[in-house]
C-alpha cells in the first residue's frame, strides 16, 4: 500500500500508484494510456505530483476530465498538459489509447531557461487540439516514438538523443498551442496563487526574503498565500522555500568546493549554523555528512 502525506486532501505520487520519492532532476517516464489505466479499470482517481509535469496524448476516447476543482470532458485527439502540484482526475472509455509523458520540474526548467517559448507550455493546465495540422501531430508522433525507442535501448549518445526527440516533441506541442482551438482549463483561485507562488520562489530562494515579501509581491496575505499552498500541494510557504533552498544546498555539496558556510551564505543565510540546523531538519543529516556520505563529485569520467 502507498504511504499517504496525511496533511494532503489527496494523494501524492511520483507515478501514479508508486510511492513519492525524490525523482532525479532529469527524470523522463513515457508510457502507453493502457499501462497504467487498465489495471486501474480505467479510472484514475484524484491524485497530483509535486514536481512532476505530465503531457497526455489521447489519440482515441471520449475522457472525464477533472482538474483541481473542475471537470471537463474532451474527445480525441487531444493533448491535455498538467503541471506539478495541480490535482487531476481521469475516466477513460476501456480501449482508449494514447501515451503519457511525465518530466521532472528540473527538466521543464532547464529546458525552458534556454528556450523561454517553452515556458507557456506549463505555465497552466491546457488543452489542444491536435487536428489543427496533420504535420505537427505526426512530428509529435514521431518524436513520442523515438522516445519510447530510446527508453529502451541503450545506445550510443542516449541520453543527448533523449533530450533531441524531447525538445522536438515540445517544440511541435508549442507550435500547436500557437495554431490550434485551444484552452487553458480554468482553475480554483488557490491553485493559481500557488503556482505563481512556485514561480516566485524558483527565481528568488537564493536571497533572503520573508513569507511577507512573497506575499506582497503577489498582492495577498501571507494567510491567503498558506492557505492557498496548503490546498494546493500540501506544503506551507516555508516548507516549499526552505525545500527548495535544500535541494539547492545538496547540489552545491556535491558539485562543488564550497565549504557549508560558502553553501549557506550563497543560499541567503545569514548564519552558517542556521542553515546546518535547518538542513538537518529537511534531510536527516548535517551538511557535512552528506557530502562525506556521497563524495565530491566533481566530474564523471567515461569508462
Amino acid at each position: 500500500m502507498v504511504d499517504q502525506d496525511v496533511r494532503l486532501p489527496v494523494p501524492h505520487y511520483a507515478l501514479y500508484g508508486e510511492a513519492p520519492e525524490q525523482t532525479d532532476a532529469r527524470f523522463l517516464h513515457l508510457e502507453t494510456l493502457e499501462a497504467r489505466s487498465r489495471p486501474s479499470d480505467w479510472k484514475i482517481r484524484p491524485h497530483l505530483h509535486r514536481d512532476l509535469h505530465q503531457v497526455f496524448v489521447i489519440s482515441s476516447g471520449l475522457g472525464d476530465i477533472s482538474v483541481e476543482t473542475e471537470r471537463f470532458r474532451l474527445e480525441a485527439p487531444f493533448v491535455l498538459v498538467a503541471p506539478a502540484g495541480l490535482v487531476h482526475a481521469f475516466v477513460w472509455p476501456t480501449g482508449a489509447e494514447g501515451h503519457v509523458l511525465t518530466l521532472a520540474d528540473s527538466y521543464v526548467r532547464e529546458a525552458t531557461a534556454r528556450f523561454p517559448e517553452l515556458s507557456a507550455l506549463f505555465g497552466q493546465a491546457l488543452w489542444l487540439h491536435m487536428d489543427a495540422d496533420a504535420e505537427l501531430e505526426a512530428a509529435m508522433s514521431g518524436a513520442l516514438s523515438q522516445l519510447a525507442r530510446e527508453a529502451i535501448w541503450d545506445g550510443p549518445c542516449r541520453e543527448a538523443a533523449i533530450e533531441a526527440h524531447l525538445l522536438a516533441f515540445l517544440v511541435a506541442l508549442h507550435r500547436l498551442r500557437l495554431i490550434s482551438r485551444q484552452s487553458a482549463l480554468s482553475l480554483s483561485r488557490q491553485a493559481d496563487i500557488a503556482a505563481r507562488f512556485r514561480a516566485l520562489v524558483e527565481r528568488r530562494f537564493r536571497t533572503p526574503r520573508t513569507i511577507a515579501a512573497y506575499s506582497a509581491e503577489l498582492g495577498i496575505t501571507e494567510k491567503q498565500l498558506r492557505s492557498a499552498c496548503l490546498k494546493a500541494v500540501g506544503q506551507s510557504p516555508l516548507q516549499q522555500l526552505r525545500r527548495r533552498r535544500v535541494l539547492e544546498a545538496k547540489r552545491l555539496l556535491t558539485y562543488s568546493t564550497m565549504t557549508v558556510a560558502e553553501v549557506a551564505y550563497s543560499l541567503g543565510f545569514d548564519d552558517p549554523a542556521y542553515f546546518s540546523r535547518v538542513f538537518s531538519e529537511e534531510t536527516g543529516a548535517a551538511p557535512s555528512a552528506f557530502r562525506a556520505e556521497r563524495g565530491l563529485i566533481l566530474s564523471i569520467s567515461p569508462v
